[in-house]
């Protein structure tokens, strides 16, 4: 498994033959030839998704693209980023917006599948999930990073 940890602001599109076979061997590639820069962990005062298990952070709350997702398990998000998880094999996999390439993700502080990692999208109108993450809901909690210290008296 390959941990992941992508830059918010990395270009995404990946350059490759889009009239290609839809197949897990497709190649997908970065245009930094090093790989992804790794996130840095935000300030304590940032909203942020957490591993329902290990409460490990996952993602900031501000790299959500949109909430209207279904998961393997239920409802579920999908962000630009997401660090402090490892991906598994691509697979090709039958999805209900068409046939994907995909890796599965885990939390890489308790090892708990949390969704998964577009590589491949079948046509122009899924082309924005490439290189996006699954998060499914029932394995992630939202930590607003509020605390009573910032309540007004």
């Amino acid at each position: 498994m390959q941990t992941v940890g992508l830059n918010p602001h990395s270009d995404m599109q990946s350059g490759r033959d889009t009239t290609a076979p839809l197949t897990a061997d497709a190649p997908f590639e970065m245009d930094d030839d090093d790989g992804p820069a790794p996130l840095p962990l935000p300030p304590p005062d940032v909203p942020l998704y957490r591993c329902q298990s290990c409460t490990l952070p996952l993602a900031l709350t501000d790299d959500l693209v949109s909430r209207a997702f279904q998961g393997s398990t239920g409802p579920a998000i999908l962000v630009r980023s997401a660090w402090n998880v490892k991906e598994g094999e691509k697979e090709t996999k039958n999805l209900m917006s068409g046939t994907h390439v995909i890796a599965t993700i885990r939390c890489t502080g308790c090892d708990s599948e949390l969704g998964w990692r577009y590589f491949v999208s079948p046509d122009s109108s899924q082309k924005y999930k490439e290189g996006k993450f699954i998060l499914e809901k029932s394995r992630i909690y939202k930590d607003n990073a509020w605390s009573f210290d910032d309540a007004p008296d």
